[in-house]
């Protein structure tokens, strides 16, 4: 769209994120075709970018639940790697084990 003002979905995997919303009115037909396939790359990059950002605090809040979880020590909790390598046990855990 041409014109003093631009508007454009922030879509990220078929999801509308947003929309990104320009505007100038110090100059005329500044949102050129070739301008706007560069901000149709920009704001499919911060589509992608706030999807990381709200996947990254959902991430924060349930490890924050799970290690309030852990150290309540209401039940035994064992965390190990894949190898079978312990990393961490709670004191819940440990009573249950004698």
């Amino acid at each position: 769209m041409r014109g003093p003002f631009s508007c454009l979905p922030l879509i990220n995997q078929a999801k509308l994120i947003g929309v990104l919303y320009l505007e100038n009115n110090l100059a005329s037909q500044v949102f050129t075709p070739a301008r706007i396939s560069v901000l149709e790359i920009l704001a499919s990059q911060a589509a992608i970018s706030l999807e990381n950002a709200r996947l990254y605090n959902d991430l924060q809040e349930r490890e924050a639940r799970i290690r309030r979880l852990f150290d309540a020590n209401i039940i035994g909790i064992l965390i190990w790697a894949v190898e079978g390598r312990i990393i961490e046990a709670n004191e819940a855990f440990l009573d249950m084990l004698g």
